[in-house]
């Protein structure tokens, strides 16, 4: 039947109906064309990620080496580990020796300004210092009405000052600190010392012993115990000597202990 109905279709409308199907079949194969296009197209971006995430990887494992690699191990380690980075990671080679170079430069520096830092210090001149506390195993001296404490050493380092007679000897002229401090357990209105410089080179009219600080403290009428300090920077010469005493003070009482009284210079310049 169907041929027979076929076959009575007018020649146009056969013409219309191949037509018609032509264009669909072409429109279908068009259509799978362009899935299997995408198709492609996201098989590719895939592979480029896979490929990029695979490069990620490495240069995360080259990261992590080079943190745990330093410049300044010799080691065999260390020369294993860096052999290791420069093979696994080819197209950073120009860029690590470039850090690695900047590193060892900076190493080179910060050894070389420590070296000259350490080699300053070894060069620079080490400041003297002298302090005397009280030779409490004795009793003060008494001379020309004046009181005179029996020093002993406490500390000291380098030889710019010594002690001789009883007083600080200057081996080496320069600016010094001089201080000074007496406990006084005495019952007098007002008591003090001096502090004083024996000169050793004296020219023209000049005296040979010069006062440099003086300190006076006023007792308490109930009890007899006050602290009197003093301190200053003089320029002292090679020779000279200083002394404490306590003018116009026969059989002074004092503390002799080393926290309450004491006697010292500091070399500063």
């Amino acid at each position: 039947m169907q041929p027979k109905l076929w076959n009575h279709l007018p020649e146009s409308r056969t013409r219309s109906i191949m037509r018609g199907f032509v264009i669909t079949v072409v429109i279908l194969f068009l259509a799978v064309l362009c899935c299997l296009s995408l198709l492609m197209i996201l098989l590719q971006q895939i592979s480029d990620l896979h490929r990029e995430l695979a490069n990620v990887h490495k240069q995360l494992r080259v990261f992590n080496k080079r943190t745990r690699v330093y410049v300044g191990d010799s080691s065999t380690q260390h020369k294993k580990d860096m052999e290791d980075l420069l093979e696994n990671d080819s197209h950073g080679q120009f860029q690590i020796s470039e850090e690695l170079t900047i590193r060892n430069v900076k190493s080179y520096e910060f050894t070389s300004l420590t070296r000259k830092r350490r080699d300053t210090r070894h060069g620079e001149k080490q400041p003297s210092f002298l302090q005397l506390i009280p030779n409490s195993e004795r009793s003060t001296i008494q001379q020309g009405g004046s009181t005179f404490i029996p020093w002993i050493v406490d500390t000291e380092r380098g030889e710019a000052l010594a002690t001789n007679s009883n007083m600080i000897s200057v081996r080496k002229g320069g600016f010094y600190t001089v201080y000074s401090q007496v406990l006084y357990e005495d019952n007098c209105m007002a008591m003090g010392h001096v502090v004083r410089r024996r000169k050793f080179n004296v020219s023209g009219n000049e005296q040979r012993i010069i006062t440099l600080f003086r300190c006076i403290q006023n007792m308490p009428n109930n009890t007899a115990s006050n602290t009197c300090f003093t301190a200053g920077i003089v320029k002292l010469e090679q020779g000279d000597q200083l002394e404490l005493l306590l003018p116009a003070r026969p059989n002074a009482q004092i503390s002799m202990g080393r926290d309450s009284t004491f006697f010292g210079a500091i070399q500063l310049l």
